[in-house]
């Protein structure tokens, strides 16, 4: 596991360079570096960063824990990241040599790969669309519809032509993304209050949860008798 650092000075960077391109201060990313302060960014920062260090995002995920970790021995409560803070977990797994699947198993595939190639393709009509409309889309813009779920493509779609400018775009974006930050808000404080202090990866894994994913969690909460078979829901529902 590498650090922050390390990443930045792999993708030879300086500070001054990345503070200037994610419109942060150079103090903000020594003291991150350092571990003195989590990353407190916007989801368009955090996946801009993730481009410019050449990592993937949970590569990103971890050097932030790295950083954090050199700083104090005990791993301490780390200020939650939100999705407009931190990068998701879309980690996708080789696929192993089929031994035995059962054809339940190969429909479910099936079905999710349909469904996320029909995500992909809503989402680059969408972005055909709005260049066509307003021109270059800044990186934000692009950064937060990368992040969409189907069924909020599906609901960006339908107001698509509505919009009279990138400011009433960006503000919709926004909306949609505070209304899901609430409810993981509402989570990770019923989680604290149910187990007390928190392992940092639970954090991470939460903000990585898509609004389908957060539903489901707030089924099973008060179901998880341990922050064992927490983390063990959490880890078997991001592998999905």
């Amino acid at each position: 596991m590498i650090d922050l650092r390390t990443l930045r000075k792999r993708s030879g960077l300086r500070i001054v360079d990345v503070a200037e391109l994610l419109k942060c201060s150079q103090s903000s990313i020594r003291n991150w570096e350092k571990g003195r302060t989590t990353p407190k960014l916007e989801i368009w920062q955090v996946f801009y960063l993730r481009d410019l260090y050449r990592c993937s995002e949970a590569e990103l995920k971890q050097a932030v824990i790295k950083s954090m970790r050199s700083r104090e021995k005990k791993v301490c409560k780390v200020r939650r990241l939100s999705r407009r803070e931190t990068v998701g977990i879309w980690e996708f797994p080789a696929d192993p040599q089929p031994t035995g699947v059962s054809q339940e198993g190969l429909e479910t595939d099936r079905r999710e790969e349909e469904r996320f190639s029909c995500g992909d393709a809503t989402r680059t009509l969408i972005l055909h669309i709005l260049t066509r409309k307003f021109g270059c889309l800044t990186p934000k813009i692009g950064y937060q519809i990368e992040l969409l779920s189907l069924e909020q493509l599906k609901a960006l779609s339908e107001v698509v032509l509505d919009f009279s400018s990138l400011t009433e775009l960006s503000r919709w974006l926004q909306g949609l993304q505070e209304g899901l930050e609430e409810g993981r808000t509402l989570i990770l404080r019923l989680l604290t209050r149910k187990f007390g202090e928190l392992d940092p990866e639970i954090p991470f894994q939460i903000e990585s949860l898509s609004l389908e994913q957060l539903e489901a969690l707030s089924e099973v909460l008060f179901d998880c008798s341990s922050l064992a078979e927490l983390t063990r829901w959490l880890r078997e529902t991001l592998e999905e």
